[in-house]
């Protein structure tokens, strides 16, 4: 599954998805990096808090348990996450 759309939206949108991920599903992620600003100290400019903050929500969501989360830091930055299956959790 792709999440490319509202930025602002990201943890909506897997909520909506996640009864949809199976053990093998791969959930891609673009722009979750917003310019530099959702790693960055620095506050952001006003007018991005929120998205910001957003996307900082759904990086915490899809980087706890039952899921895994690498974020390729390349351009504007794409998280890729998998469900962590049974099998995995026990090994």
């Amino acid at each position: 599954m792709f999440i490319d759309a509202a930025k602002g939206q990201y943890v909506d949108y897997f909520h909506k998805i996640q009864p949809l991920i199976g053990d093998a599903a791969v959930i891609l992620a673009d722009n979750v990096l917003f310019r530099g600003y959702v790693r960055s100290a620095a506050k952001p400019p006003r007018r991005y808090k929120t998205i910001v903050k957003r996307l900082r929500e759904y990086i915490d969501l899809v980087s706890a348990p039952p899921f895994t989360t690498e974020i390729l830091e390349h351009g504007d930055g794409l998280a890729v996450t998998r469900r962590i299956s049974i099998h995995d959790q026990k090994a």
